[in-house]
């Protein structure tokens, strides 16, 4: 039912702790309502806290219960002395979990006035969808508002009774712990969920959500079209994942081929006066084990001028890296490693975040930046113009 990553902490020396638990569940995020269900289970348990919360904030605490894709997160930051105190009050609210029906109302119309008043600001509007379209059990805006006429009292009683009956618990305990008091910790916390699971010990464990992606063979060539009240926006996915290359080396690639091709896309589309299109964004990203480099381009133009407008780019980056000199290409390398090395953890907070990325990526990679330094040094500009012929033609 539960996995545990423990790391004392042996860098900053701090009497902290931080202790992240997700709630991997299979009914969590199904279908939208199950997504409402678990968001207002969210705010009416964080709600429920309120004077609880006060106290602990006076004593060097802080805690956040995080609704996700897949589940829900809870995690508690600060003295690692009172930490147990306030983890056990806030698992019996979940637990024990009561409805106060006027927070209930309250609450759900604050909720429908932010899906209607999300932002319709283009890049994220973009992003979103892209999101949606590629990730299973993903909904948008308006599947949560439709599924908001079943946000009932009764509904959202039925669903907690059974969310927490059929699910994972991945636990990261991260600071001034031993591992005999993390593995107390972790115990106390799957005892108190195995007394409302029917599920025996070590069935859970096939429950585990794995996350999954749409297939997107090369060469394949697909457009979904959003209008929007000013302008067309347009999310251009490129590459497909090549077998027998490591995520590091995948990622260091995708990093730095992102950077070269940055400034001369603004600059190509730029140069015809005829043409109003501009890229918001051009990076790469990892979802869910999957490498990619994204494009987002905004433009009041129709959508087969910009996907031209995108192919002529694509056309002339060969030219670009062609003339990149050697001089060039090291400083290019240079910068990243010097951005990669200013971004290493400087707080609990940052190690223990990097950390729990890992594990909720299922990447587990824990000496990511160290391992992609190293490997940024002995990449060459041929690999690169390799990287170019083998995912954009």
């Amino acid at each position: 039912m539960m996995r545990v990553w423990y790391k004392q902490d042996d860098e900053f020396l701090l009497p902290r702790g931080i202790l992240t638990f997700y709630f991997d569940g299979l009914l969590s995020n199904i279908n939208p309502e199950n997504f409402n269900y678990c968001i207002m289970f969210v705010h009416l348990v964080q709600n429920s806290m309120s004077d609880y919360s006060y106290s602990a904030k006076l004593s060097g605490l802080e805690w956040e219960l995080i609704n996700n894709k897949n589940g829900i997160t809870l995690y508690i930051e600060g003295y690692d002395h009172k930490q147990l105190v306030l983890l056990e009050k806030i698992i019996d609210k979940m637990i024990n979990f009561q409805i106060d029906k006027t927070m209930f109302e309250k609450l759900k119309k604050m909720f429908i006035k932010e899906l209607k008043n999300m932002s319709e600001e283009s890049n994220f509007e973009a992003h979103s969808y892209l999101e949606i379209l590629l990730n299973e059990n993903m909904w948008n805006k308006d599947d949560l508002l439709k599924a908001c006429d079943k946000l009932t009292i009764k509904n959202l009683r039925k669903f907690v009774s059974q969310v927490f009956k059929k699910s994972h618990i991945e636990c990261l305990i991260y600071g001034n712990f031993t591992k005999i008091e993390a593995l107390k910790i972790a115990s106390i916390v799957e005892l108190n969920f195995k007394k409302i699971s029917k599920l025996k010990k070590g069935k859970n464990l096939s429950l585990l959500n794995l996350d999954r992606v749409v297939n997107l063979d090369p060469g394949l060539h697909l457009v979904y079209e959003i209008m929007d009240k000013m302008n067309v926006t347009i999310g251009t996915l490129i590459y497909y994942p090549r077998e027998g290359q490591s995520m590091i080396e995948l990622n260091s690639l995708l990093e730095l081929f992102a950077q070269i091709i940055a400034e001369p896309i603004v600059q190509i589309l730029r140069n015809n006066n005829k043409q109003l299109s501009y890229i918001r964004q051009t990076k790469s990203i990892t979802l869910n084990k999957s490498d990619r480099l994204t494009i987002y381009m905004q433009s009041d133009k129709y959508l087969q001028y910009n996907e031209l407008k995108v192919d002529e780019y694509l056309e002339s980056i060969k030219t670009h890296i062609n003339n990149v000199t050697l001089e060039e290409f090291a400083k290019h390398k240079e910068s990243l490693i010097i951005n990669k090395i200013s971004k290493k953890p400087k707080s609990m907070v940052e190690m223990s975040a990097a950390f729990w990325n890992e594990i909720f990526s299922k990447t587990y990679s824990f000496d990511r930046t160290n391992m992609e330094i190293e490997c940024l040094k002995n990449i060459t500009k041929e690999q690169i113009l390799q990287f170019y012929e083998d995912y954009t033609q």
